[in-house]
């Protein structure tokens, strides 16, 4: 109920306040992050609790591939010529919104997946030190790196509906998504198995 409702929550302020703010000018990348950042604080702490360690760490992961995956999609917006005219900017921006959101989607759920997994490691095993966590984190993220690839070949497949309806001749944005999305799926999780091992493990 709690994910259901952040994710409702998540979709009204993209309709409601993102979406606006690029009509009013505003750079689609930067407020993609603005909101992603703050749906991944309520769906993060809603879940766990705001007074939970879990939160923290998976928060702090979370932010971090957010701001990659910003920093990837102006990349993107400069090598499709994004700044070419007003119209391209907006509709690279919207592309790469896109990937944000979706991206999104993984960072939450391998966060969640693993922090709860070391949780769950800490309270059979308190003696547990930092570096087998680590390594435990890691682990146990291999259960999941199959089915994120399949969505990912899914997300890519997705993002040719606007480009085809739109006539776009966005080329490199075709290779870019995938490779965006494993960059993110990696570091999220190297990124959780850390935040999750030092977050559960401090006193």
């Amino acid at each position: 109920m709690k994910i259901l409702f952040s994710a409702i929550l998540t979709a009204l302020a993209v309709v409601f306040v993102m979406i606006p703010m690029i009509i009013d000018g505003y750079c689609p990348i930067g407020s993609a992050t603005l909101i992603a950042i703050l749906a991944q604080i309520v769906m993060t702490y809603s879940y766990f609790g705001i007074k939970s360690k879990k939160s923290s760490a998976a928060s702090i992961a979370n932010i971090f591939c957010i701001l990659e995956i910003a920093a990837i999609a102006t990349f993107i917006l400069l090598l499709n010529g994004g700044l070419k005219d007003y119209k391209t900017f907006c509709q690279i921006g919207i592309l790469t919104d896109i990937t944000i959101f979706a991206t999104l989607g993984f960072v939450e759920f391998i966060s969640i997946y693993i922090v709860e997994k070391v949780s769950k490691y800490i309270e059979s095993n308190p003696e547990t030190d930092f570096k087998e966590l680590f390594n435990f984190g890691i682990k146990k993220s291999g259960k999941i790196l199959l089915p994120l690839v399949n969505i990912v070949i899914l997300l890519t497949s997705a993002c040719l509906i606007p480009i085809r309806l739109y006539k776009l001749n966005f080329s490199n944005f075709i290779f870019t998504v995938p490779l965006v999305s494993i960059v993110t799926i990696l570091t999220c999780i190297l990124l959780t198995a850390i935040t999750s091992a030092w977050m559960l493990k401090r006193k």
